[in-house]
């Protein structure tokens, strides 16, 4: 009998992202290739344009290392750049279909993993078929959670703004007072109180932007996994994904904080590794510079898609065994298939 590839039970941030993992590694070829027929041509075209952009910027570094003097031409430094920016600007017109591959890339990986941890094999052109037909509710979920996104984004920043206000006021206050103190000369200390200030402020506003985000995405999490799973409306699913994360808010976020930092970890090694390689072929061709950033830039999302999908499958059941008892179901299914094996070996 084939391993499984779920553990029924609830697990830990730790080990659910090794099951994912495991449900990677099982499945590679099949969600690598599935990921490859969307993105690769896709990501190719994109990573082509911006390889363009990173070889510009490059060849201006390099050319200032061995020759310091050459940026005295400002009108040459200003016509490299204005090419890579026109470069930048094609990219634009990729993401309305960068949308679509990607919404369709990942319900189609989604079919394919959840069948998996079913002990199910759903092919290629099945699982995009499947995602066709959930294309246009994913497509609403997406529209209604960057609405959010940006009310929210909105909001935030009119409240940055009023504290901002105030605290300018404060600080001016703070400054008059230290001048008086200081015989009409602004102190030390109130200038470094105030460096002080700038600095909380900076760490603060960065905090307070980035939490709703990070936390919305959290209760959001497992949306997409629920709109393959149960068929449900763009609205339900983010309904149903509220109530699956709550009491469980702190441990989804530190597993998405930790899935994107993994992510991180893997881009920076990659594009460190393609930038060493670019200035060593930059000196001979530039058209091989190119490509090293295209086959970096399009490789990158080909492997870590899969993954990724895979991760939020796994939270999704995760925390439907924590609400729901969704564990006794997998293994009666488990069961079941156990049964249907024995009495049909050959099937």
């Amino acid at each position: 009998m084939q391993s499984p590839l779920f553990r029924a039970g609830p697990l830990s941030v730790g080990d659910l992202l090794d099951w994912a993992v495991r449900l990677y590694r099982a499945r590679f070829g099949k969600l690598i290739l599935t990921t490859a027929i969307f993105l690769v041509p896709l990501g190719l075209i994109s990573s082509l344009i911006s390889g363009q952009t990173m070889t510009s910027y490059l060849n201006i570094f390099m050319t200032a290392l061995q020759d310091p003097g050459s940026l005295a031409d400002q009108q040459q430094v200003l016509r490299e750049l204005q090419g890579s920016n026109q470069w930048l600007s094609l990219t634009y017109l990729l993401i309305p279909l960068g949308i679509a591959a990607n919404g369709l890339v990942t319900l189609a990986l989604a079919y394919q993993s959840i069948a998996a941890i079913h002990h199910r094999e759903v092919g290629i052109g099945e699982s995009i078929r499947l995602a066709l037909r959930s294309f246009w509710p994913w497509l609403g979920m997406t529209f209604a959670v960057y609405a959010a996104y940006i009310g929210v984004g909105i909001l935030v920043l009119i409240a940055i703004f009023i504290v901002a206000f105030f605290l300018a006021l404060v600080a001016g206050s703070f400054m008059a007072f230290g001048g008086l103190a200081s015989g009409g000369e602004p102190g030390y200390a109130a200038f470094a109180g105030l460096m002080v200030g700038i600095f909380c402020l900076y760490v603060g506003a960065v905090i307070v932007i980035t939490a709703p985000f990070v936390y919305l995405s959290t209760r959001w999490a497992v949306a997409m996994p629920l709109l393959v799973d149960q068929s449900l409306g763009p609205l339900e699913v983010l309904s149903e994904s509220w109530k699956l994360t709550a009491g469980h808010v702190r441990r989804s976020i530190g597993y998405v904080v930790l899935l994107y930092l993994f992510y991180g970890i893997i881009y920076v090694a990659l594009m460190a590794i393609a930038f060493a390689a670019a200035g060593l072929t930059l000196t001979s061709s530039t058209l091989a510079s190119v490509a090293i950033f295209s086959i970096v830039g399009a490789l990158v999302p080909v492997l870590w898609q899969p993954l990724a999908v895979a991760a939020y499958v796994m939270l999704y059941y995760d925390l439907r065994m924590r609400n729901q008892g969704y564990d006794l179901e997998l293994r009666i299914q488990q069961l079941e298939t156990e049964v249907e094996r024995a009495a049909y070996p050959s099937a």
